[in-house]
């Protein structure tokens, strides 16, 4: 029965990561669109620095947050991991927007978009763990977080391959978002039913 229970949530994990990395792909294209839109001598630099600088942003930022929200994440893992799943959604939002807004804005907007998925992996950790942690009756939590892990890993990339192979039928960015929304729903629909798997 718990094993059935376990194999329930990874199927469903793999599904809201399938449709997190084909999103994660769309917010990633309409980031480098934006960054193209320097000029010629200076894009290869401005481009590694924008690049680079987001995530620096976003990693000192989502430190920052993670630190002022660490007592809170163990006090209730489920309402911390549904926060990192519209946290997560708001980034991906976020990153589709660039491709409309001047060059000037792609650092702080791609920063706080990083920020917003720096903090959600931390109330998934947390919720992650904690279920890990109950289906792991007979001690066996390393092997079981091994098959997570895998499965996390395996989904993310046949989502970034989705997610790559779809781009060029996705010629006008309404499109675009209109797809994003969609695996939005599918996405908090999946984590919904991790949450309703009791141990």
């Amino acid at each position: 029965m718990m094993i059935s229970k376990f194999h329930k949530f990874v199927a469903w994990n793999f599904a809201y990561n399938f449709f997190s990395s084909i999103n994660s792909v769309l917010g990633t294209d309409s980031m480098l669109f934006m960054l193209h839109k320097t000029s010629e001598e200076t894009r290869t630099m401005n481009m590694t620095y924008n690049y680079v600088g987001k995530d620096i942003i976003g990693q000192f930022g989502g430190l920052l947050l993670s630190y002022y929200r660490r007592k809170r994440v163990d006090k209730n893992p489920i309402s911390s991991a549904r926060k990192s799943v519209l946290f997560q959604q708001l980034a991906t939002g976020t990153d589709l927007c660039l491709r409309f807004v001047g060059t000037s804005w792609f650092l702080p907007l791609a920063g706080c978009s990083n920020v917003l998925k720096n903090v959600s992996w931390i109330g998934f950790g947390a919720f992650n763990n904690q279920r890990l942690y109950n289906f792991a009756k007979n001690q066996n939590i390393g092997e079981l977080y091994t098959i997570f892990s895998i499965s996390n890993t395996l989904s993310s990339s046949i989502g970034m391959l989705v997610g790559t192979s779809i781009l060029p039928f996705l010629t006008f960015h309404h499109h675009r978002w209109i797809l994003f929304g969609t695996l939005s729903c599918f996405q908090y629909f999946c984590f919904h039913q991790m949450t309703k798997i009791h141990v």
